[in-house]
C-alpha cells in the first residue's frame, strides 16, 4: 500500500502571514508527519511526505501527482490555522480521486468540520499506533470500530471512538523518516544562531502545566513521557552522521524538567565533540535552585538558543491563564543567565488575554524594556479550539480590548522594542560576532522583515 503524508501551506494568514518571504525565512521540518512515516514503513506501507512548505504545487498538479504516483491513501497535518485549508485539499482529493483521507494533529479537537468536508478519519492525540491501524482497516485486516482514538461517519452520523493510551515507553518509537524530505531546505532564520543543516526533535512528550491558553495539556495530557538520554544520544547520534546537522531545534514543551537528565543529556554530548549548535524551549522554573551551574554545562554542551514563554507581566492576567506570578521572578533570571553565557534569548508574551486591558499591555512592553531579551516576541492572543479559554468563552469575550486595537497593540510594541538604536545596535554586534552570515539573509528578506515588525504594509 502507499501512502502520501502532506503538510499543506496556509491559504491565508494566521499569526505571522504567509507570503514566499515568510518561508524562505522559517520552514521547520514536519517533524509528526516524518514520525508516522517511519511507523508506516514498519508495516510495509511505502510512503511519500509533500511538504507544500517547501515545494508548492497548485492544485492540478497536486491532484497530477497523486494519480501518477497512484497512491492509496492521504493523510494530512492539520492544526487550528490549518483547518480551512486542510478542509479544502480534503474536498480536492475526495472529487477528484475518491482516495480516503486521514487527518490529524493538534487541530483535531473538533473534528465534525473535517469530516463534513469528506475526511474518512480523523486522528485524535498520537498517530503513530493509529495510522498503522487506520492501513490495517483500509486493508481488511482490523473493523473501524476498533481502532481507538480516531473519529469517522457511519450512516452520515459521526462517530467517535474510545481514545487512545498514550505510547508509555517513548523510546520506542522510531527515529523521524528524514530520507523522506529534503533537509538542506528547512532553516529559520529568524534567530540569528542559524545554521544549516539543521534538524527538530522532541525527546519527551507533555507539559506539567495547564495554561488556559494552550492545547498541550489537553492532547498529551499533564503527564511527562521522557526519552532516556540513551536513546535521545542515539538519535542525535544518527542526525550528525547521516545528515551532518548543525543544530537541532528541541521542541518539547519544556526542556530538561528532571535534573538528573539535562546533566546526563549535556555530559554526554559534550563527550562527543561534534560540531553541533542546539536551541530548547524552556519556563520561568525551569531549573529552579541549580541554574547558574547548568546554564553553564548548557554552554559548553552547545546550546546558543533559549525560548522563554512568559506571556504577562501582570500579576492577575497571569492568575486568570493558570499561570503563577512568581513566574515573572523566574524568567528575569533566565534571561538574565542566558545573556551572561552568550545565549540568545527569546521570550513571548500574548496581547489580548482575559481581563487584558491597554495598562497591562503596556506593562508587557515595560518588563521586555527592563529585562531586554535579544528578542520580545509579541502576539496576538489565538482562540485555540479544545483550549480551556475556548470552552469558557467561546465568543471571546473576555477582554476590553477590541481584536483589531490587539493587533494595533502588537504592531506597536514591536515598533517600539526592535526600533530603537540600541537594540539595532545590539542585534547587530551580536550577529557579527556569532553568525555574519545571518545578517545578508535578513537583508535578502528585508522586505518581510519590515512587514513583521509593522514598518511596510502587506506581504
Amino acid at each position: 500500500m502507499k501512502c502520501l503524508l502532506m503538510t499543506p501551506v496556509q491559504r491565508k494568514g494566521f499569526v505571522l502571514g504567509v507570503s514566499k518571504f515568510a518561508y524562505s525565512m522559517k520552514r521547520m521540518p514536519p517533524l509528526g508527519l516524518l514520525y508516522v512515516s517511519a511507523s508506516l514503513e514498519q508495516i510495509g506501507c511505502n510512503t511519500d511526505i509533500i511538504d507544500l512548505r517547501h515545494t508548492y504545487y497548485n492544485d492540478d498538479e497536486l491532484i497530477r501527482i497523486i494519480k501518477e504516483k497512484k497512491y492509496d491513501v492521504v493523510g494530512m497535518y492539520t492544526d487550528t490555522s490549518l483547518k480551512d485549508t486542510v478542509i479544502h485539499y480534503t474536498g480536492l482529493i475526495k472529487k477528484s480521486t475518491n482516495l480516503p483521507v486521514m487527518i490529524g494533529g493538534p487541530g483535531t479537537l473538533h473534528p465534525e468540520e473535517y469530516l463534513k468536508g469528506g475526511a474518512d478519519y480523523v486522528v485524535f492525540g498520537e498517530g503513530e499506533i493509529t495510522a498503522k491501524e487506520i492501513i490495517e482497516n483500509l486493508q481488511g485486516k482490523l473493523d473501524i470500530g476498533s481502532i481507538k482514538g480516531i473519529g469517522f461517519l457511519r450512516d452520515g452520523k459521526m462517530a467517535v471512538n474510545p481514545k487512545r493510551e498514550l505510547i508509555e515507553n517513548i523510546d520506542t518509537l522510531p527515529f523521524p523518516d528524514y530520507k523522506k524530505i529534503d533537509i538542506s531546505g528547512y532553516h529559520d532564520f529568524f534567530f540569528i544562531n542559524m545554521r544549516k543543516p539543521y534538524a527538530t526533535m522532541m525527546t519527551s512528550r507533555g507539559c506539567p502545566f495547564r495554561c488556559a491558553y494552550c492545547t498541550s495539556h489537553v492532547i498529551w495530557t499533564r503527564k511527562v513521557r521522557q526519552m532516556s538520554v540513551e536513546r535521545v544520544m542515539k538519535e542525535i547520534d544518527f542526525l550528525v552522521k547521516e545528515y551532518n546537522i548543525k543544530l537541532i531545534d528541541f521542541l518539547d514543551d519544556i526542556f530538561g524538567l528532571k535534573k538528573d537528565w539535562i546533566y546526563d543529556f549535556c555530559n554526554e554530548l559534550i563527550k562527543r565533540k561534534y560540531d553541533l549548535k542546539w536551541c530548547v524551549i524552556l519556563h520561568p522554573w525551569s531549573f529552579k535552585g541549580y541554574r547558574e551551574d547548568i546554564f553553564k554545562l548548557m554552554k559548553k554542551a552547545g546550546c546558543v538558543t533559549t525560548k522563554l514563554g512568559i506571556q504577562s507581566a501582570n500579576p492577575k492576567i497571569l492568575k486568570n491563564v493558570n499561570r503563577n506570578p512568581e513566574d515573572l521572578e523566574g524568567a528575569k533570571d533566565i534571561i538574565r543567565l542566558s545573556k551572561k553565557h552568550g545565549m540568545f534569548i527569546v521570550t513571548e508574551m500574548i496581547f489580548g488575554l482575559p481581563e487584558d486591558t491597554r495598562a497591562t499591555v503596556n506593562e508587557n512592553l515595560d518588563f521586555a524594556f527592563k529585562t531586554n531579551p535579544h528578542y520580545a516576541l509579541f502576539f496576538e492572543y489565538q482562540h485555540l479550539e479544545g483550549s480551556e479559554l475556548f470552552l469558557r468563552y467561546p465568543n471571546r469575550d473576555f477582554t476590553e480590548i477590541p481584536n483589531d486595537e490587539v493587533k494595533q497593540l502588537v504592531k506597536k510594541a514591536n515598533e517600539k522594542f526592535y526600533l530603537r538604536l540600541s537594540k539595532i545596535f545590539e542585534l547587530f554586534i551580536y550577529a557579527l560576532t556569532h553568525r555574519p552570515m545571518w545578517i545578508f539573509q535578513v537583508l535578502k528578506n528585508s522586505r518581510f522583515v519590515l512587514n513583521l515588525i509593522g514598518l511596510r504594509k502587506g506581504q
